[in-house]
């Protein structure tokens, strides 16, 4: 028998309340993909999805013993992505099971860009952080795939350039952003 998950999107009105039938497990993994633990879709697991506000999912669920989760573990969730955990996380002791329960909150991963600060040129130092660009669309793009690369990439001390793991988006370093002929550049 398959699990019910409701997602609730927006404001909660009667139209905006979906329910959407998943799987009965969810894999967590940690940052290189291997398997750290799986889980049942229990009671009160939820997706929240807020326009311009909040993605992630809230997953319940108690053990025996804890499992100790990292930054940038993650789960797949059919039609909806990858959800990672983006803050420290620490579960409750439940003395009456004498168990760990957890509420862990999977973020979606763009919602890692939201309390990074976009500088006007980042690859050569610079750090203006209010700038105007009079410029067509690949120009702002150009300074937002800027931004990113710098966030991302390291400088090590010898000079080399080092992936920054967090901010991998679905295992893959590659930005790249198209503008189709429905903008006017």
């Amino acid at each position: 028998m398959k699990n019910i998950v409701v997602i609730k999107r927006g404001r909660f009105t009667p139209l905006s309340l979906f329910v959407l039938e998943l799987c009965s497990m969810l894999t967590i993994y940690d940052n290189t993909g291997s398997k750290r633990f799986e889980t049942p879709i229990n009671k009160g697991s939820k997706r929240v999805f807020k326009l311009m506000a909040d993605d992630y999912v809230t997953l319940i669920f108690s053990v025996a013993k804890p499992i100790y989760f990292k930054l940038g573990d993650y789960c797949d969730i059919p039609g909806f992505g990858r959800f990672e955990l983006v803050e420290p996380y620490k579960p409750t002791y439940n003395k009456a099971t004498s168990g760990y329960d957890y509420e862990l909150k999977l973020e979606a991963q763009h919602m890692k860009w939201r309390n990074k600060i976009m500088r006007y040129l980042p690859s050569v130092g610079g750090s203006e952080c209010a700038w105007s660009l009079t410029a067509t669309a690949d120009v702002h793009l150009a300074q937002v795939l800027e931004n990113i690369d710098a966030l991302v990439t390291e400088i090590r001390m010898d000079g080399a350039k080092v992936i920054n793991q967090r901010y991998l988006y679905n295992g893959a370093t590659k930005w790249c952003i198209t503008i189709d002929g429905s903008v006017v550049a």
